[in-house]
């Protein structure tokens, strides 16, 4: 796997994006794979983007699968304008803009302001993700979480954590942390496993919960996922990966399954 540009430690990177989408039960974790490599191109393209994480989630006893992407920019304004490329894109092909696609619901998404990004393990390591949101009393926490980063990264490493970010949305006063984690067998064969390892992701505890709740923030949303795929936009330029699928197998890679069922059973 020939991944370049993505070294381990501090990140610099000011801004940052995150969707969370709910898909219909008809979506498959390969077919998903598939249309997010189709889309990859032109979004990967915009300014600023250090990487893409998608993540997948899928719930065994309600059977709902939900989506979305969590990117790091440069700066905050390339992460603001990502947002408005995404408002008014529309692929060749297709009768909507981006978020009104039919086989999307519930999308939710924020630019943020980054106060601390790490690599702790390789980005080749990046199987499993968490996001938190916290709700704040207003925006002048954002003036304390450097000072917190340290002792997040920290808690991250104790955590056997990947990587950690740190970010903060003004419009809402809301905190975001960002977590992702190496899936305990990369030899995994089955989707069961790999749906156990993100349920004990969430178990192994959060590193930003504590000291979050105890300075009055209030949790507002926890989310285990596995990354689908990894977009790679630095090593692209390097030469190297553009993207990669750390959880392939047992999930099946791009162009295997295809998303036009899932179009069908909802237009």
């Amino acid at each position: 796997m020939d991944v370049r540009g993505y070294p381990i430690g501090p990140i610099e990177a000011k801004g940052a994006f995150t969707s969370d989408i709910d898909l219909p039960p008809v979506v498959r974790p390969g077919s998903l794979n598939t249309l997010v490599e189709q889309d990859r191109p032109p979004i990967v393209d915009q300014s600023g983007m250090r990487h893409k994480y998608v993540p997948l989630r899928h719930d065994p006893v309600t059977g709902a699968i939900s989506s979305g992407g969590r990117y790091l920019f440069r700066g905050y304004e390339d992460a603001i304008r990502f947002r408005d490329y995404l408002d008014g894109l529309t692929f060749p092909g297709e009768q909507t803009t981006f978020w009104k696609r039919p086989f999307f619901s519930n999308a939710v998404r924020f630019v943020w302001r980054v106060a601390g990004a790490h690599d702790i393990a390789p980005i080749t390591t990046h199987d499993l993700t968490r996001f938190e949101r916290y709700s704040v009393d207003n925006a002048k926490f954002e003036a304390r979480l450097p000072e917190l980063f340290p002792a997040f990264l920290e808690a991250a490493r104790r955590l056997d954590l990947a990587h950690i970010t740190l970010m903060f949305q003004p419009e809402y006063n809301l905190v975001g942390v960002l977590t992702a984690a190496t899936r305990e067998s990369r030899q995994t064969p089955s989707f069961e496993p790999l749906r156990l390892s993100v349920d004990k992701l969430a178990l192994r505890g959060s590193a930003s919960e504590a000291r979050l709740t105890e300075l009055g923030a209030q949790k507002i949303f926890d989310r285990t996922s596995f990354n689908v795929a990894v977009w790679l936009p630095l090593s692209a330029q390097a030469g190297g990966e553009p993207a990669i699928w750390p959880n392939s197998p047992p999930i099946p890679e791009p162009g295997v399954e295809h998303m036009i069922e899932a179009q069908q059973s909802v237009a």
